[in-house]
């Protein structure tokens, strides 16, 4: 497997999002559904700028990376989900 697929990446979340989004609007539950895949697709466009803007900048992280990094370093639950979701994407 390639090395970029190591691990938990924040465009996984935003697809999960976008197929939760999708599957709560085919149950009539609009507003919620909709925002959630709008959530969703952030998530999908900020990995994707950051992993681009590394290929130039191997230190550039994005906002949302940032955001997630402040939150790990205070929750120790974050901590220990993070441990597990990237055992389960094949990070050793």
């Amino acid at each position: 497997m390639e090395k970029w697929f190591k691990g938990w990446h924040h465009l996984y979340l935003g697809i999960i999002l976008l197929i939760v989004g999708f599957f709560l609007m085919g149950f009539g539950w609009y507003r919620i559904g909709f925002s959630i895949m709008i959530a969703g697709i952030v998530c999908i466009v900020d990995d994707t700028m950051q992993h681009f803007k590394q290929r130039k900048d191997s230190e550039y992280h994005s906002p949302l990376h940032i955001a997630y990094g402040f939150i790990y370093a205070r929750l120790k639950f974050i901590r220990w989900l993070n441990k597990k979701v990237d055992w389960l994407f094949g990070k050793k």
